[in-house]
């Protein structure tokens, strides 16, 4: 059978990596009718994982106020944080090992930040960034969990003001007018809500997905 496609052969480092990121040359060739045609290098950079954490409680999740560097200013975010700590140990891990260590980051995430211990965690679904990074996130969902006495234990650099928890109609609105700014967060949202049984508030038409008045 007759394909088209494009192949990554091969990849090198350019330059110095940093901490938790590198920027890499990755050959890439093109397959017309499986014969390659052309190839050519893509710069791309590269950083380890991360991970966010859809809690789920009587039809509501909860949402951190965070302030966001890039953003110069707050934002409601999911709660998560990294899988590694050094882009040295994210490249010496296995990768039939990664979704293990985002699920013992999860757990350690959902401490730190909402002070909570997960009983339940399922994969929602893996993000990537995009062509020109590679930045997985994992989601997780949970609907048992235990509020832990000693409450959150936030890291240096962290700055959150309060967690929240908002019904489904409200996080489909915060979604709506851009006031949870994490693209592919709100894309999981969504995604978690819509998965839901409890749709009977929800108007789905050629205009779109809105909350019923």
């Amino acid at each position: 059978m007759k394909e088209d496609y494009m192949k990554i052969v091969s990849t090198e480092r350019v330059g110095k990596p940093g901490k938790k990121i590198e920027i890499i040359s990755q050959k890439v060739e093109v397959y017309k009718d499986n014969q390659v045609v052309e190839t050519f290098n893509a710069e791309t950079t590269r950083r380890p994982p991360g991970v966010r954490i859809i809690l789920i409680k009587e039809n509501k999740i909860l949402l951190n106020h965070e302030y966001r560097l890039e953003l110069n200013s707050w934002d409601w975010r999911v709660p998560g944080g990294k899988v590694f700590n050094k882009l040295k140990d994210y490249l010496e891990c296995p990768k039939t090992e990664i979704m293990e260590a985002a699920k013992v980051a999860a757990r350690l995430e959902a401490h730190e930040e909402i002070g909570v211990t997960l009983n339940s965690l399922e994969l929602c679904g893996i993000s990537n960034a995009g062509s020109s990074i590679i930045w997985d996130l994992y989601y997780f969902t949970s609907d048992d969990f235990d509020f832990l006495k000693d409450g959150k234990n936030l890291e240096v650099g962290e700055l959150i003001s309060e967690s929240k928890w908002f019904t489904y109609k409200q996080i489909v609105e915060m979604c709506k007018h851009n006031i949870i700014q994490e693209g592919r967060s709100v894309a999981f949202l969504l995604r978690s809500i819509l998965e839901r049984r409890e749709l009977q508030w929800l108007t789905i038409d050629d205009d779109g997905i809105t909350p019923s008045s």
